[in-house]
């Protein structure tokens, strides 16, 4: 059934589309509860963020190595674009999520760490972030039921940069870590028109990974898994087919035990200087992976 002819949620609540709000305004122009967010968000399907104000970390930000000469932050750190050109002429970088300034010494920036293999570069910038960014936690539902109501974030990610960015996250000092609480989380319009779509087809909302430029084709498809996550589902089965402890242990036990017994495999491993270029994906990534 079509629903080309549905209006959008922004006509039909009479107002102009919002680049992003607050989880309690997406609630009255969804008609759903703030509790339904923080259920999408902790399974993996949406990504929900907050508002931060110069908050001080380090950015870690990995990218492909083919075109190596038309590397983005090569480019960025070379003084031949700014991050504000990145995002809004190159379309690179996230137009949510800003990186407000390089921390510098007394003389110059401070430099960035650098760390190449054959597949790619990661850059380690030491800098101020501010606007939207993706709280990468995945238990923030526990603030209903926290008397305090609020808890610090160790880890984000940046919103929607474009492929070119295989991931990226930002680590903020100790002192900085941003405290969330439900007056603080934010919502984008691309999270609400997907869940709105949902909502009109019935369908379940898929995990991230499918949620990318999935909504750019007329008839709603859904995208196929990045070469990157191809990659790293075809390392995840071969651990599992060539570890015997593993092959008899992990396909027998719980999501979560799953999950755990791959991440301690792959610390151990990196432990013994293994160089492997991947992080544990979420244990629902993991669960898709292991159903393709």
């Amino acid at each position: 059934m079509s629903h080309k002819n549905e209006k959008n949620i922004w006509v039909l609540n009479k107002i102009p589309p919002l680049e992003y709000c607050s989880i309690s305004r997406a609630a009255k122009l969804l008609n759903c509860e703030i509790e339904d967010f923080l259920h999408w968000h902790d399974v993996g399907v949406i990504s929900l963020g907050i508002n931060l104000q110069k908050t001080k970390g380090i950015l870690k930000i990995k990218v492909g190595n083919q075109n190596s000469e038309e590397n983005p932050l090569k480019l960025y750190l070379d003084g031949d674009l700014t991050f504000n050109e990145l995002t809004r002429v190159y379309k690179i970088w996230s137009r949510h999520s800003k990186v407000y300034t390089l921390i510098t010494t007394k003389d110059d920036l401070i430099p960035p760490l650098i760390h190449t293999n054959t597949l790619s570069t990661t850059y380690e910038l030491n800098c101020f972030i501010s606007d939207i960014w993706s709280i990468d936690s995945r238990n923030i539902s526990v603030l209903l039921n926290d008397t305090e109501n609020v808890f610090e974030e160790t880890k984000l990610s940046a919103i929607s940069p474009s492929e070119q960015i295989l991931s990226n996250s930002f680590q903020p000092e100790m002192g900085e870590r941003p405290v969330i609480n439900l007056d603080n989380i934010f919502i984008t319009k691309e999270t609400i028109d997907i869940i709105h779509t949902h909502a009109l087809s019935g369908k379940p909302l898929p995990f991230m990974e499918d949620l990318i430029n999935s909504y750019e084709n007329e008839n709603h498809d859904i995208k196929p898994i990045s070469p990157h996550k191809e990659k790293l589902s075809n390392f995840i089965r071969f651990l599992i087919q060539s570890n015997p402890t593993i092959n008899k242990n992990i396909l027998s036990t719980t999501a979560n035990n799953r999950h755990k017994i791959l991440r301690d495999y792959l610390d151990n491993l990196k432990s013994k200087g293994t160089e492997i270029d991947y992080d544990i994906p979420s244990s629902p990534t993991l669960e898709r992976y292991l159903n393709l």
